[in-house]
């Protein structure tokens, strides 16, 4: 998932105080619970300057649509687990190793249904 990425000119009303306010309205059409998202604001300076603030991040959990891992991720947990189990045999108890075997099927379920 590429991310989204968007400039927006805000109105920049003055207050009463000398500051500026702006309001911004946006709509996110999201498919699925996302990772997070934030808000960025950049004000170039007559010193050529850059004036940067950042927000928190914010997650929306969307109930019945969980964050996915992307296939690159859950690929690596299960090439690290394939590799686990072979570098321990014969060295760790068979308890150990079903412990290894276990996080490998459910990293192989997750797989499934991984995102691009």
């Amino acid at each position: 998932m590429e991310p989204y990425v968007k400039t927006i000119k805000p109105g920049n009303l003055e207050t009463s105080k000398g500051g500026y306010t702006s309001q911004l309205y946006e709509f996110l059409n999201l498919s699925g619970t996302s990772e997070w998202f934030v808000i960025r604001c950049f004000e170039e300076r007559p010193n050529g300057r850059i004036r940067f603030a950042h927000t928190a991040p914010f997650f929306i959990d969307i109930p019945g649509k969980p964050l996915r891992p992307r296939k690159a991720e859950i690929n690596f947990l299960i090439q690290r687990m394939e590799e686990q189990i072979q570098r321990n045999k014969g060295i760790l108890p068979e308890g150990a190793l079903g412990e290894y075997r276990t996080a490998l099927q459910i990293y192989k379920n997750i797989a499934k249904t991984a995102r691009d």
